[in-house]
């Protein structure tokens, strides 16, 4: 069976859209693993725990996944997915210009932080929703859907949406020849682009 590791908790995007590519790649029989960080997930891979890691492309891990190990590792697939919608949500009652959780710098830029006397970066969307609920944060970037489970204890004060990311799927064994594009000629993307190079 394959081993697909990730990034946890369970409630990730990571988690979503891993499941949401296996449904795509016609996979249905894999085993999702879910690590606390992608250093830990190259190591499950590497040690022959793992058969293939999935990981964003703006995660801030991502620099580091493939540029440490990149003797070992190698990108063998790529798409295009958004995954659930992303919100400023805040705690009722709490300091309106508190302390915000944040996944820096992978969303530093999806709003104006400034407001905020204090920026406190979290390893994952979920965990910050979970600290906002415990009452350790006053604010938090994360899913919107937490305001929706909890309305007694949190409101979205904005919706940033789902960003379509790029998501990127790493193995131990190189495809294609030196100099040669790895993908599909016919996508999607590329009959796009192809439609606009005839205008």
């Amino acid at each position: 069976m394959l081993r697909i590791a990730t990034l946890g908790p369970s409630g990730t995007n990571h988690a979503l859209v891993a499941q949401r590519y296996m449904a795509f790649a016609g996979i249905a029989a894999y085993d999702l693993r879910l690590f606390a960080s992608f250093a830990e997930a190259v190591a499950a891979l590497l040690a022959g725990d793992a058969d293939i890691i999935l990981q964003c492309a703006v995660h801030p891990e991502t620099p580091e996944t493939l540029g440490r190990n990149f003797r070992q590792l190698f990108a063998i697939d790529s798409f295009i997915t958004d995954s659930q919608e992303l919100g400023i949500l805040s705690r009722k009652g709490a300091d309106p210009k508190g302390r915000l959780g944040v996944l820096l710098p992978a969303n530093a830029a999806y709003s104006d932080l400034s407001r905020w006397r204090e920026l406190v970066n979290v390893d994952s969307l979920p965990i910050i929703g979970e600290k906002l609920l415990k009452g350790e944060l006053d604010a938090g970037l994360t899913y919107t859907s937490y305001a929706a489970e909890h309305p007694q204890l949190l409101q979205v004060e904005e919706v940033i949406g789902s960003p379509r990311d790029v998501w990127i799927i790493y193995g131990t064994s190189p495809l294609g020849a030196s100099g040669h594009i790895t993908g599909d000629s016919n996508s999607a993307g590329i009959r796009h682009i192809r439609t606009l190079g005839q205008r």
